[in-house]
């Protein structure tokens, strides 16, 4: 048995080298902070976009067209790509504040002009299998130090449509189509899609007001 007092101060000393790193690169570069440096993160950064420092950007496939980000965007929080497979195509003016978490195993679409607010967390997939022994085999090898290869993970696109607005701390579940111009309250858990232009809130949420301002 392998133990767990090994096993984690390991993993989380890759993440202290990791981000020291970083810090030791945008010491050097104090230009490319500025505007994000994609080939560190690799990932396709367009132009004027900004990776913050505390941002993560984990793409273990390292192609960089598995995770876009358009220009003029700002990314605080974390993008995942699994190693089973993985896409995350972000907009134009698009903004996903801090402690905020998109985990793609399949497909995240997120448009132009969206607001994800911090704390925020997005899945196209269960994560982990529904069968407690392959969610075993799943944990023996993150102990372990392996990479993780998950199983059955369920997947189905995620969409967020131009303009729309995630409010803090809110959940948004796999197979969903969040409507353009569309208001997701703080907290709310995204269970089925949202029409444009509406306001949803609640867990499930739930729609509770129709917006009139379509452009």
């Amino acid at each position: 048995m392998i133990s767990l007092s090994i096993a984690f101060p390991k993993l989380k000393m890759k993440k202290i080298i990791r981000r020291t790193i970083q810090k030791i690169y945008y010491f050097a570069f104090p230009e490319r902070m500025a505007s994000g440096n994609a080939r560190m993160f690799n990932c396709i950064l367009g132009e004027n976009s900004k990776i913050s420092e505390q941002a993560i950007i984990n793409n273990p496939s390292a192609i960089k067209a598995n995770i876009t980000i358009g220009k003029d965007s700002t990314i605080e929080g974390i993008l995942n790509i699994w190693v089973n497979a993985g896409k995350i195509e972000i907009g134009d003016s698009s903004y996903i504040g801090e402690g905020s978490r998109v985990y793609s195993a399949q497909h995240i679409k997120i448009g132009n002009r969206v607001l994800i607010a911090h704390g925020c967390n997005i899945f196209d997939s269960n994560i982990h299998s529904l069968d407690s022994i392959e969610r075993h085999k799943e944990y023996v090898q993150n102990i372990s130090g392996e990479v993780v290869k998950l199983f059955n993970m369920k997947e189905k696109q995620v969409v967020i449509k131009d303009d729309a607005w995630i409010g803090a701390s809110a959940i948004i579940l796999k197979g969903v189509t969040i409507g353009k111009g569309a208001i997701v309250g703080a907290g709310s858990v995204v269970t089925k899609d949202i029409p444009d232009y509406t306001t949803v809130v609640g867990n499930p949420a739930r729609v509770v007001k129709q917006l009139n301002c379509e452009m």
